[in-house]
Order: structure tokens, then C-alpha cells, then sequence
């Protein structure tokens, strides 16, 4: 029998995190995940935004979360020894006057003051747009599949992975913890995204999965750096690359793309630019999403060494580095979990 301080069940980004943090503790560990491939962080667009919505409200705790990321991905890009983001800006297209008026009310609050600003004059000629454009900064824009190969490269004879999935039934709680085939475990963290519906420990918690589908799209004639937010999403991929995204769907979960989808987002792109384009491929991931809008974290109401590190939704990299940080100081050192965060908000 093998003996580990955890299990992480999950390798996207937030079991990836969790795994790198813990091993700076020195613990012992094994992940288990067999989709590393094909995981829901490896689709999305990689952004880290301050300002959303047509409101243009700050992101919860923004201004906590930030330095945190920030934190932790210059330290991985110096363990890592890999450049995987960078710091850029947001163009805000502004479609009509109501737009207008709102952004420019933004720009007078103290709280948006650092992160709102106007462009003076019209910027890339292929953005469609009838108003100079509001910018949105800093926004981090990571390459997570970089990143999580990276990570992988890392953890090669520092801790054990099987590539396999996770059967919950085949998990035995005892007073030392947990035994799982052939290894006895301390604790264990379920990270699993979306695969949390098939866990029967935290099927009460409000979950809900959301379907999302996005383009990767090739044009030399657009020529832009920043991200572009305007009918789509354009996010600069490097090498002539962009990536339009991302549509919403709560009713389907099936890991295909589809042609509606495909068909809404070249929709919004041809009125957000005026350049040719060809489409290159279409991703499909499915985010695990919470009614309030919170993450899931905390510990199991029955099993006290059963924790949960999941609904982090499309805000996962900037969520992930606090709350991981967060949750393992709860399990090691017994310091509070946020209230708006903690899963007992739930039971």
C-alpha cells in the first residue's frame, strides 16, 4: 500500500495549482485524471478581465485577486523556466450612445479609475466601430494548454499521476482517511470541473454546467494585439491566430461542437472586423458554473479530510491562485475560508 498526504482528483488548472502549492509543503501526492487532454481550462480564452458585462462592473474582488495571480504566474514562469502570459488591454467597443454614457459614468468612479480609460481616436481600421473605443487594463492574457504542459513537465518524479478515471464507489473511508486501490491518502480534494455531477459526496451543491464553443480563426490582415470585445470576442493567439469566443449553453453536454454554434460566433465576428479570415478549428469545453456566481471550496459536512475546489467558471485564473492559496491554508493551518467562497453557504 502507498501512502500520500493527497489525492487530487483533476489536473486542469485548479488541480494543477492546488498540486504545485502543496508540493512547496513538502506533501506526498497523487492526481488522478484521465482527461489531462481534454479538460475545460485547456479551451477557454485565457483572460483575466477586471471590467465585464454591458455595466461595466469590476469583477468580485478584483482588486484582491490580481495581485495574487500575478503573483503566482511570475513565480511559475521563473520555476517553469516557460513564458506562458503577458499583461495587455481590453478595446471595448462602444455600439451606440447609451454605451457611451455608461462607460464614460464609469470613468468617474474612483473604484475604475485605473483600469477604465478612452481611446483619443479611431484605432485598427478592420474593428468595426461608429465611437472611439473604451479600453480596459491591465487585463492578463495566459496561454493555458503552455501552461499546463509546463506544469506537467514539472511534476514528473516529484509526485505520482494515474491516467485513469476516478471511480467514487471504489473509494474506502476509514479513521486515517482514505484507501483507493493501492494507496492510502491523509485527505483528498476533489478538482474535478465538470465531472463534479458525477460525484456522489457534493451532488447537493448548486452546480449547474455550461457548454461552451469557440473559434480559432487565422488572419493575417487583422493585425491586432489587444483583445477585442464587440458583437465577439477576439483574443490575439500570437502568429496571425485569434480566438472568438465564447458561446453559452446550459441544456447541451455533449463534448462536440455544432454547427448553430459555429454559425453565432462567425455571426458576431463579421460585425465586430472588417478582415478576411479562415477558421482553423472549434473548441468545445464544458465550464462548471454556480448559481451565485461564488466558487465551491471548502470541507465535507460528514468526512473531514473530503474537501472541494470547483465552481470557478470562466473566472478560473484569476480565482484559482487566491483560493487555492486559500483552501490549503484552511486544511493545513485552520485559517478561515471566505464566506461568499465556503461551501457551507450551500448546506
Amino acid at each position: 500500500m502507498k501512502n500520500v498526504d493527497f489525492i487530487i482528483v483533476g489536473q486542469g488548472l485548479a488541480g494543477s495549482i492546488l498540486a504545485y502549492l502543496l508540493l512547496k509543503q513538502n506533501k506526498k501526492l497523487l492526481i488522478i485524471d484521465a482527461s489531462f487532454g481534454a479538460t475545460s481550462s485547456r479551451q477557454a480564452t485565457g483572460i483575466v478581465n477586471p471590467i465585464t458585462g454591458r455595466r461595466y462592473v469590476k469583477s468580485w474582488m478584483f482588486d484582491e485577486l490580481l495581485p495574487e495571480a500575478i503573483a503566482l504566474y511570475d513565480e511559475l514562469e521563473q520555476v517553469l523556466a516557460t513564458s506562458f502570459y503577458k499583461k495587455n488591454q481590453q478595446i471595448k467597443v462602444l455600439h451606440n450612445l447609451e454605451q457611451v454614457n455608461d462607460f464614460d459614468a464609469r470613468l468617474q468612479e474612483d473604484a475604475y479609475a485605473q483600469y477604465l480609460k478612452k481611446e483619443s481616436e479611431v484605432g485598427n481600421p478592420h474593428i468595426i466601430q461608429k465611437y472611439p473605443n473604451g479600453l480596459i487594463a491591465p487585463l492578463l492574457q495566459v496561454d493555458i494548454p503552455i501552461l499546463l504542459d509546463a506544469m506537467q513537465n514539472y511534476f514528473e518524479g516529484k509526485l505520482e499521476i494515474l491516467r485513469e478515471k476516478f471511480e467514487h464507489s471504489d473509494l474506502e473511508i476509514n479513521e486515517f482517511g482514505f484507501n483507493y486501490h493501492n494507496v492510502a491518502a491523509k485527505n483528498i480534494i476533489f478538482a474535478e470541473g465538470y465531472l463534479l455531477r458525477e460525484n456522489p459526496y457534493f451532488s447537493n451543491l448548486p452546480i449547474r454546467f455550461a457548454k461552451g464553443e469557440a473559434l480559432i480563426i487565422e488572419s493575417k490582415a487583422l493585425q491586432l494585439n489587444a483583445v477585442l470585445n464587440s458583437k465577439a470576442h477576439v483574443s490575439p493567439q500570437g502568429e496571425n491566430q485569434y480566438y472568438v469566443g465564447a458561446s453559452y449553453d446550459w441544456n447541451d453536454d455533449k463534448q462536440e461542437p455544432t454547427l448553430a454554434k459555429r454559425k453565432l460566433l462567425e455571426e458576431g465576428l463579421q460585425q465586430s472586423i472588417s478582415a478576411s479570415y479562415t477558421i482553423i478549428d472549434q473548441k468545445v469545453g464544458i465550464r462548471p458554473t454556480v448559481l451565485d456566481r461564488r466558487p465551491l471550496l471548502g470541507v465535507h459536512p460528514k468526512f473531514a479530510n473530503m474537501f472541494v475546489f470547483n465552481g470557478m467558471g470562466t473566472k478560473g485564473l484569476s480565482l484559482v491562485p487566491y483560493f487555492a492559496k486559500q483552501l490549503l491554508n484552511h486544511i493545513l493551518k485552520g485559517d478561515a475560508l471566505h464566506p461568499e467562497a465556503d461551501i457551507k453557504r450551500c448546506l
